[in-house]
């Protein structure tokens, strides 16, 4: 800085002559050193610098911060690869114990069919109680401390999983870890569009989707090499790794600029803001306000927020809690005006919501009940079907990695297509696929059964992978989505449960028929949104509430009562 005291008064003329900027001097207008070029190239040289910090910050966040949902995937296909093993369907129960870290422990846990499909759909009821808990915490210590918090509950239960020497063992380290992916499938979809600028909202909200893509991958490869006594320890010993990965990662991470200013910690939400890359020139205003953007993607993860937002509202007890978790607001298109929010009863039980309430039923009901778990929980029993288990695994394998990428799809697509078109072409898609693998298992036509089995996973990613959450922000208003998303969830847990319980009893019945049971809940539930289901997308709130009711005929019954009421 030149202080005016020692130094002549400069003007701040430029001469550009022969291709330099000088600055002249008032004591005779001679031109100076290029002083202005070198410190603007040294400024945007800082500038740049600057930039690559923030980003690289916000990538790191963004990736401890989805750690949480590579444990969800971990642990929804841990036991893929090993269900022959561990329930001892392929080894003799009378196996002598095999050494593990110096442990006797035995080779594997008898168990029946239906103990082992408890085991795995356990995952599912306990994570909906770690969500619950989450939501309530999250309210009191931010997003950042629950991450911490349910590394506790997953560190145990990872460890009583792998030395379990019984099945009670293996159940409540599974409970565990189940409360614990519960709590970061609720915080941390969440935490990931509160972290990340506006305009990367869309790439930065995928890293969930991404993350339990790559935690599925995880567990496949560890399934490939360690399926044998004892070694399958190792591949639950994954889980410890991944969780001390973590913890170590958050630790670096920042607490969420929305919580911070929730509890009104105004400045240092700023500050936070201005380390992830945030342009506080209006991306704070912009976070509060609807906004017009360009990219689909920033679109596709408002409503995405904005029920994720809901839906860790719903974690939380009480009937209407939403007033009492203000995260960074990411309204639909028009603002409502102030209404009634509606308790849970009273969205299960007024007419008024009745249409909208069947709409999210199907639709996360077939989130689930479209098999799209059992192709990762259970892929290694159904390929068996076709392939010698050395192939199935390996298929596995491929396939889970190919996941990852195809994750990015929803952000291409929803703003585009539409979510009517979408839903309905992904479950009809998938209802044939699941057919036409039913065909190709009966047959035994493995190149066949593998395009099926890929075309499933693929078309699932496009429309029923977040269609039904963005549909939950968009059928009421937004007063009502608390609620709504309450329902939401209650469907979408005992669905996840439903079918993680019921498919090794089927395949054990039905075989490949067991698709065919896929198919045709997927074309029966995709007539039926067909008929219900209005497009939403680009249309305020008020004007979907009022096509449904005019369609249930909520709105002539409203009219006669303010008729009636006038006379």
């Amino acid at each position: 800085m030149i202080e005016s005291s020692q130094q002549p008064l400069v003007a701040a003329a430029a001469d550009t002559r022969h291709g330099l900027t000088h600055l002249h001097d008032d004591a005779g207008g001679r031109p100076g050193a290029p002083i202005l070029a070198q410190t603007t190239t040294a400024n945007d040289r800082r500038t740049k610098r600057t930039g690559i910090a923030r980003y690289g910050y916000l990538a790191y966040s963004g990736l401890a911060v989805a750690m949480g949902m590579v444990h969800f995937g971990f642990h929804l296909g841990e036991f893929n690869n090993i269900s022959k093993i561990l329930p001892c369907l392929s080894i003799p129960h009378d196996t002598p114990t095999s050494p593990f870290l110096g442990l006797a422990l035995p080779p594997c846990i008898p168990m029946s069919t239906l103990q082992f499909s408890f085991l795995n759909a356990v995952l599912a009821l306990s994570g909906a109680a770690g969500a619950t808990v989450a939501g309530a915490l999250c309210k009191s210590h931010g997003r950042r401390r629950v991450l911490h918090f349910a590394a506790l509950p997953l560190a145990v239960g990872d460890l009583l999983m792998v030395f379990a020497a019984s099945y009670a063992q293996l159940l409540i380290g599974r409970i565990l870890a189940g409360f614990a992916t519960g709590a970061y499938t609720a915080v941390s979809p969440v935490f990931l569009a509160e972290i990340a600028p506006a305009k990367l909202r869309g790439i930065v909200g995928n890293l969930a989707s991404a993350g339990i893509a790559m935690g599925l991958a995880v567990a496949g490869l560890a399934g490939y090499y360690w399926t044998e006594p004892p070694s399958w320890r190792w591949l639950l010993a994954v889980a410890l790794l991944l969780n001390a990965a973590q913890v170590g990662m958050v630790l670096g991470v920042p607490e969420s600029p929305a919580h911070l200013r929730q509890v009104g910690e105004v400045e240092r939400a700023r500050a936070v803001e201005t380390r992830l890359g945030w342009e506080h020139e209006g991306e704070v205003e912009a976070a509060a306000a609807v906004e017009v953007v360009d990219e689909p993607q920033t679109k596709v993860d408002a409503k995405l927020h904005e029920a994720a937002d809901e839906m860790l509202v719903a974690a939380s007890p009480g009937p209407s809690s939403s007033s009492s978790l203000t995260l960074t607001p990411l309204p639909t298109t028009a603002v409502a005006p102030p209404s009634h929010a509606p308790t849970l009863l009273e969205f299960l039980t007024r007419r008024e919501y009745r249409r909208a309430l069947v709409i999210l039923g199907i639709a996360h009901a077939s989130q689930q009940l479209s098999g799209i778990n059992v192709f990762f929980a259970y892929s290694f029993s159904i390929l068996t079907l076709i392939f010698t288990p050395s192939e199935a695994a390996l298929f596995y394998l491929i396939m889970a990695w190919a996941n990852i990428p195809v994750n990015f799809l929803p952000g291409l697509l929803v703003d585009r297509a539409g979510r009517r078109p979408l839903i309905l072409f992904s479950m009809l898609t998938m209802a044939l696929a699941a057919a036409l693998f039913a065909v190709a298992a009966h047959f035994i036509l493995p190149e066949f059964a593998m395009a099926m089995f890929l075309t499933a996973v693929v078309v699932f990613a496009v429309g029923l992978s977040n269609v039904p959450y963005i549909l939950t922000a968009e059928l009421v208003l937004p007063s009502a989505v608390p609620a709504a998303a309450q329902a939401a969830l209650a469907v979408n847990a005992l669905a996840s449960f439903t079918v993680l319980f019921g498919t090794p009893p089927m395949l054990d019945a039905l075989k490949e028929g067991t698709f065919v049971v896929f198919a045709v809940y997927l074309a029966v539930a995709a007539a039926a949104l067909a008929v219900l289901l209005p497009e939403t997308r680009g249309r305020p709130a008020e004007e979907v509430v009022a096509e449904l009711h005019r369609r249930s005929g909520v709105a002539e019954m409203e009219g006669e009562r303010l008729v009636r009421a006038a006379a």
